[in-house]
């Protein structure tokens, strides 16, 4: 079972509907995008997972309150600072944290991170 199936089976598993799932193809990997609702905040958390199954990026988004450049940007560059594993963006309105993943052989890793970057973002995110 590759990554793909292996993350739709853990979803069907924790009751995420498939219609709340967005999947896209592309030529090396399954992008799969949905929608959290965390502490009365929607989150988005993409995964990228590779098709050779040795890789995966994980992307937790949160539309910014305030859009104040200069201001936002001095607070992600402190959050980089912070963090290891971990990047923060901006990126059109949004603010982001993404995590890489290597050397996999089951989706446990991958829900792993993904957990983490969706806590790192609950915890950062307040200030946006």
């Amino acid at each position: 079972m590759n990554l793909f199936q292996e993350f739709m089976a853990f979803a069907k598993r924790e009751g995420i509907p498939e219609a709340d799932i967005q999947v896209m193809d592309d030529p090396n990997a399954k992008i799969v995008s949905f929608w959290e609702n965390i502490d009365k905040e929607k989150f988005n958390v993409t995964l990228v997972l590779y098709s050779t199954n040795d890789a995966a990026e994980i992307f937790v988004r949160k539309r910014m309150k305030n859009q104040e450049s200069i201001e936002s940007f001095a607070k992600v560059n402190e959050l980089n600072k912070s963090y290891r594993g971990v990047a923060f963006y901006l990126d059109n309105g949004t603010v982001g944290v993404k995590a890489y993943c290597d050397e996999l052989e089951k989706i446990d890793k991958v829900l792993m991170q993904m957990v983490r970057a969706v806590n790192v973002a609950r915890e950062e995110f307040k200030v946006f």
